[in-house]
């Protein structure tokens, strides 16, 4: 976790917010700091024509960066407030510590900072992770049963979940990774019909162009042939044709 709070800590006071502040400060300026060093090489190209600076770093931070770097330093300053206040009461309350206090507390922050900063890509990352550090959690105290090659199983099974998200959401996972799934997939992913998957409702087109033959109309197929053989039917015809780039 981000920060902890002594036992002696009161969630009154000045101690508390200190922190707070603290994270929202870090956070904010880590987020601006980074967009700043990406952006070197555009501001040193555009003072070199003749730009005045102040207007090349107002391109720069833009406000609707500067809002998201905001949002960001309140997501993580609630998470960290909600998760020392909630752990700190019950230690309290119940006047010992415990293991499980961090179960309610990260929850409920997780919850809060979710609010205030809603990434589907953390949170599919974090369900993944947090499904395969419980079965290997369970497979060592012998809570669940184990299988010959079970880890390497569950870790399969979340790559296939990744992999469908990517399939069905491609804007819910980082381009890199869905590269990396394409490569150790044999170009799968490229060879994907986005057009039957678009069509049936799903906004994979926000990613990837749409490359339609005009013989497959959507509007005259059945959705059962889109659902089972249109999706990779024209698989090798539109890979040797040309290859989906990436928007």
């Amino acid at each position: 976790m981000f920060l902890t709070i002594a036992d002696d800590y009161q969630i009154r006071g000045h101690p508390m917010m200190t922190r707070c502040a603290l994270v929202f400060s870090c956070a904010v300026g880590g987020s601006l700091g980074l967009r700043l060093l990406s952006s070197m090489g555009r501001i040193m190209s555009q003072v070199r024509k003749g730009n005045a600076l102040t207007t090349t770093l107002g391109r720069v931070f833009y406000p609707k960066g500067m809002s998201v770097a905001v949002d960001l330093g309140l997501a993580l300053a609630t998470f960290s407030a909600a998760f020392n206040g909630i752990s700190c009461y019950l230690r309290r309350t119940e006047k010992r510590d415990a293991p499980w206090y961090a179960i309610p507390s990260s929850v409920v922050a997780s919850f809060a900072a979710y609010w205030l900063w809603p990434s589907q890509r953390i949170t599919i990352y974090a369900l993944c992770n947090t499904l395969y550090d419980f079965y290997m959690m369970g497979v060592a105290k012998q809570m669940v049963p184990t299988i010959p090659h079970g880890p390497n199983l569950a870790f399969a099974s979340i790559c296939a979940v990744i992999f469908s998200v990517g399939g069905i959401k491609p804007h819910y996972i980082r381009k890199s990774y869905v590269s990396f799934i394409n490569r150790i997939l044999g170009n799968r992913v490229d060879r994907i019909n986005w057009s039957a998957i678009s069509h049936a409702g799903f906004d994979s087109a926000r990613v990837y162009k749409e490359n339609l033959p005009a013989i497959l109309n959507p509007d005259y197929v059945s959705t059962r042939y889109m659902q089972t053989m249109w999706v990779w039917s024209l698989a090798d015809y539109m890979y040797k044709i040309h290859k989906r780039p990436v928007v």
